[in-house]
């Protein structure tokens, strides 16, 4: 049973969409994705056991290794998930203007598993603080609330950036 989901908000601005998604409690379940725009995903911790991901075909139980609180996913990259349940939560999905996040962290659906490694458990804390600024502005309106979403989320990606230029 993979749980059921909804977009609780969501705001498109000119090269970033970010959506709130609230999952309702699930069993285990195995899912594949495959995202037209490059996206990072905050995953706040629930208290269980994280997820399992991989991307491309997984060639044995091996293949999956454990999610972290933000995920990158390359666009056109597939992703297989994993999971052993969890209760109830919300994640943040910031997806990206192609190029641009291209041009800033140099990752595509070419990127080499090494990479894509890298990619599943992004735990840096200068990533992750303006996630968790925008979980709290995406959850609540507020004045000024596109500019500075729209702001942190152009410093996600740049803190993103420099996340893998150090890797």
């Amino acid at each position: 049973m993979g749980g059921s989901w909804h977009i609780a908000a969501e705001m498109a601005l000119a090269d970033l969409r970010l959506e709130r998604i609230v999952q309702e409690g699930s069993g285990p379940f195995e899912r594949t994705h495959r995202l037209d725009r490059p996206s990072l995903v905050y995953l706040p911790a629930t208290g269980g056991a994280p997820a399992l991901g991989c991307f491309g075909e997984a060639r044995s139980h091996r293949a999956f290794t454990p999610f972290g609180t933000a995920v990158v996913v390359p666009a056109h990259t597939l992703l297989r998930v994993r999971s052993p349940g969890f209760a109830a939560r919300d994640m943040l999905i910031l997806r990206f203007e192609e190029a641009a996040f291209q041009a800033l962290t140099g990752l595509d659906a070419s990127a080499s598993q090494t990479e894509l490694s890298a990619c599943a458990d992004v735990r840096a804390a200068p990533v992750l603080a303006p996630l968790e600024r925008l979980a709290v502005e995406m959850a609540r309106p507020a004045t000024a609330r596109e500019t500075i979403v729209a702001g942190l989320g152009l410093v996600a990606l740049g803190e993103l950036a420099r996340h893998f230029e150090a890797s």
